[in-house]
Order: structure tokens, then C-alpha cells, then sequence
């Protein structure tokens, strides 16, 4: 409901202390020019002027500006400088509790003058006075000056994940949806797993992490969107788990937000959901690996493989606790 309340009346300030002082009532002048207020319709063509080059293949913000212009999940925000449109990020609340920053994009012309540092800071503030008792983002492996951003702002390297990949492969299925009757075993082992320790009890919302527990699950199972691995011979226990993330654009794809279980019995799991790939008629599984080498290994030796992304590729999740 506040973010409704945010679109109605926006804090159209400058700087971060600014922000503070609104929030505190304090009467202080601002900390310098830059002005961060919601994005509009009409900012779009600077914006996209941009970013449009982000990447040697682009970027993602020109296309899905127009929804979060209306996402009532969070502000979509800009910031100004003497009128110019200079960056633009995304704050959604993926609970009512948990903020994720995305899309955090610098005009090329105004890069290495502070203006990244201020906007997080802002966000980070925004989140926090809109309930938030964690704030997070995902960044590249090598993205080393939002790192050093980031822990300047408090920040700090909680889970790095890896895409993989794989065709899907006709076979026979033996991985099946969980019940709601399953949700304490499977939920026992997702949580005494080596790979919820290192993911930072977080998955998956497609390229947004999410904190992961037996509500988030028994909803997945509700869903359909739970699979269970039970070993030949051992089918009174959970070997493995997959949380699937059915409402995913890639509609060609089982993608998988969160995998684990029992790394001797990981191969065949993985393989399995390649079965299970093909059995709903899609031609691949995609997958979010927790960046672990046994993980990562058990899945090679499935036939899946790393997303190009350049050697060592990974991304790394930043997260900060707010009191």
C-alpha cells in the first residue's frame, strides 16, 4: 500500500541528507545538486539514449521501462542534475520487508563524480523509510567499483550464483511435485543444506534473490512449483529439492530458482530435470547455481554448462541489514 502512497506524493529531494531531514523533520540544506525524484513517461528517450549500449548486446532497461513506470512494488527513481537526467535504478519490495535494487545505470558523461555512491545511499534511506529491514542487489563478480560502493554504503558479499544451463532430454521421470504433506522433510533438508548455507538462505525471482522459507515453499508447492528427488531404494527420504519459477519470461525453459540435496545423488537429479524439461514439451532447464564447485561439478557431469559471461563469470549478491 505505500507504494501507492509514494506514487501520490513523491519525495522529490536533493541528495541524501535531504531524504533524512524529510524523514526526521530536520531543516538542513541539501548536500549538492543532484535531485532524485520518480521516473516519468516522458524521461524515457534520455534514459534510453543511455543505456541502450550498457552491454555489446545492450541492455534491459529500454524494454521493460514501461513497467516498472507502474510496478506497485517500488519506485522506479532518476536522478537530475541542472535538469539533466544523469542515472536511473529500480527499489522493489519483494516482501514487505526485503528491498532489491536493480537497473542502477550512470549517463557514461557523469560517471566517477559520486553519483552511484549518493544513489544507493538514497535508495538504501527510501527502503529503509518504507519499512525495509534488509536491502540487496546483484552485480558482476568483477564489478569492482559498485563492490567498493557497496561496502562503503555497509554492504557486504553474502551468496554468488552462476547460470547454467541444458537441453532437455527425453527419459524416463522420476523427480515428482511435492504435497503439501512433504513440505517438513523437504523443508528440513533444504534448510540443513550445504547449498542454503552459501546461497545465503536466499533464491531466485528471476535475476531478484528472495529470502526462502516454509511459507515461501509450502506456496511453490501450492503452485505446482515444487519438484522432490528420492534416490532408488531410499524413497522414504528427500535427496534433493527444485523450486521452479514457472512465471518466468522464458516461456521455452524449466527454469529452476533454487536447487540442492544430497551431492552424491546431484548428478542424477540434475539429469532427471532434463527428463522433466522434455515431459512438458520445453527444450531446456535453466538454472541459478550457488557458485560451489561440488554443485557446479555435479551438474557438469549432467550435461549442463556455464552461460557465456567470460571466465569465472558470477554474480554476487550484496545485502545490508537496516534497524
Amino acid at each position: 500500500m505505500f507504494y501507492t502512497d509514494y506514487t501520490r506524493n513523491p519525495l522529490q529531494v536533493k541528495g541524501v541528507k535531504d531524504l533524512t531531514d524529510q524523514l526526521t523533520g530536520a531543516k538542513i540544506q541539501p548536500m549538492n545538486e543532484i535531485t532524485f525524484r520518480p521516473a516519468t513517461a516522458a524521461d524515457k528517450p534520455a534514459v534510453v539514449a543511455f543505456t541502450q549500449h550498457t552491454w555489446p548486446h545492450g541492455d534491459y532497461i529500454p524494454e521493460i521501462y514501461d513497467a516498472w513506470l507502474t510496478d506497485a512494488r517500488g519506485p522506479f527513481l532518476v536522478a537530475e542534475v541542472k535538469g539533466e537526467v544523469v542515472a536511473v535504478s529500480k527499489v522493489t519490495f519483494l516482501g514487505p520487508d526485503q528491498a532489491w535494487l536493480e537497473g542502477l545505470r550512470v549517463h557514461p558523461e557523469h560517471r566517477r563524480r559520486g553519483i552511484a555512491r549518493q544513489f544507493l545511499a538514497y535508495e538504501i534511506a527510501l527502503a529503509q523509510s518504507r519499512g525495509a529491514r534488509v536491502v540487496r542487489f546483484a552485480t558482476a563478480w568483477d564489478n569492482f567499483p559498485i563492490h567498493k560502493i557497496a561496502a562503503e554504503a555497509g554492504m557486504r558479499h553474502v551468496a554468488s550464483f552462476v547460470p547454467y544451463w541444458a537441453e532437455a532430454l527425453p527419459g524416463p521421470v522420476r523427480a515428482r511435485a511435492l504435497r503439501q504433506d512433504d513440505l517438513a522433510a523437504a523443508w528440513d533438508m533444504i534448510a540443513a543444506s550445504e547449498v542454503y548455507r552459501r546461497s545465503g538462505g536466499l533464491y531466485d525471482q528471476g535475476w531478484a534473490w528472495k529470502e526462502l522459507n516454509p511459507a515461501e515453499v509450502a506456496q511453490l508447492i501450492q503452485k505446482g512449483d515444487a519438484l522432490g528427488w528420492q534416490a532408488p531404494g531410499r524413497e522414504n527420504a528427500w535427496a534433493g529439492v527444485a523450486l521452479l519459477l514457472s512465471d518466468f519470461y522464458d516461456r521455452e525453459a524449466l527454469r529452476i530458482c533454487w536447487l540442492g540435496g544430497d551431492m552424491t545423488q546431484m548428478t542424477e537429479f540434475a539429469r532427471d530435470l532434463r527428463y522433466v524439461a522434455a515431459a512438458r514439451g520445453l527444450t531446456r532447464v535453466h538454472v541459478p547455481l550457488v557458485d560451489w564447485p561440488e554443485l557446479r561439478a555435479a551438474l557438469t557431469a549432467a550435461g549442463y554448462q556455464s552461460d557465456p559471461g567470460g571466465e569465472g563469470f558470477s554474480l554476487w549478491i550484496f545485502e545490508k541489514a537496516l534497524s
